[in-house]
């Protein structure tokens, strides 16, 4: 039984024939769609408390907690494109107003807002160090900084 995935038998870059090559996803596309997933993730818990708590009627705890949560899942998907790094700006600003449902929720939204700003200059740094050790070593293809 052969134990080799797609990329055993040409290497670790092969592509099956017909298949295009996976695209190469930026830092800031992972770090942003990693944050974003996070925060998903936190707020499937925060709906359930906002339900459990009575804080809103069923339907609006849940029903506005799922909603907002597929747009965030939605824009984590495609953090590829700029649109999707403004929106998770103001996805962020609609977290902290979250707070206005549940006071905790301003601790919890600021961590996030933290996180994402973390994210982005962090990112931002990468990037800056990648393009400074391309444009030094032009001819190679690792995009290590």
């Amino acid at each position: 039984m052969s134990r080799g995935g797609a990329g055993a038998a040409g290497g670790a870059g092969a592509v099956a024939p017909g298949r295009r090559p996976r695209r190469e996803r930026g830092v800031r596309e992972s770090l942003f769609a990693v944050a974003l997933v996070l925060e998903a993730v936190m707020l499937i818990f925060a709906t359930l408390a906002l339900f459990g708590l009575r804080s809103l009627p069923a339907g609006v705890a849940l029903g506005g907690g799922a909603a907002f949560i597929v747009v965030l899942l939605i824009v984590a998907s495609q953090t590829r494109h700029k649109w999707a790094e403004y929106l998770g700006w103001a996805l962020q600003v609609a977290l902290l107003a979250c707070g206005f449902l549940d006071p905790s929720m301003f601790i919890v939204g600021a961590i996030f807002v933290g996180i994402w700003i973390w994210c982005f200059v962090k990112a931002r740094r990468i990037e800056r160090a990648q393009a400074q050790h391309n444009s030094i070593h032009p001819s190679r293809k690792d995009t290590t900084a």
